[in-house]
């Protein structure tokens, strides 16, 4: 369970790094542009961040694919290793929790970035208003 919780860990750290960095870029370009330049730039960047979701997007349907496979196997050789004789009930328990525990950590960390990339969205909007505020009243000064 740990090697798919590492494994998960890394996609979404490496997620969120790329996706941080293509709104820094967009932000900074669009800030350097005017009127449909600025546009365009951010049409661009809804393109890249779309694209960059598709991507990570079949990333974590592999590997949820793999620790469905994982899980079922695992809980064939519970059910095998229990008949046996060489597990009891409570360890039965403590692997199921595990599995339980990954689900929930992965549910919830895939959640954090979501919300993460909306905040970052939300501020960037913010501050692209912002400054077509600043543009508008600097050239109503000229």
């Amino acid at each position: 369970v740990s090697e798919f919780v590492q494994k998960r860990n890394e996609l979404l750290k490496k997620q969120r790094e790329e996706t941080i960095k293509i709104i820094r870029e967009c932000h900074d370009k669009a800030l350097n542009s005017t009127g449909t330049a600025r546009k365009q730039i951010m049409e661009d960047c809804r393109e890249k961040m779309h694209d960059l979701k598709d991507k990570y997007q079949d990333s974590r349907k592999q590997i949820k694919e793999e620790f469905k496979t994982f899980k079922k196997e695992a809980k064939t050789i519970l059910k095998e290793a229990k008949k046996s004789g060489l597990i009891d009930k409570r360890d039965i328990k403590e692997i199921k929790h595990e599995f339980r525990d990954f689900e929930n950590y992965t549910k919830h960390e895939s959640k954090e970035l979501k919300h993460d990339i909306k905040e970052l969205r939300k501020d960037l909007k913010k501050e692209l208003k912002k400054d077509k505020k600043k543009d508008k009243h600097d050239d109503d000064d000229d």
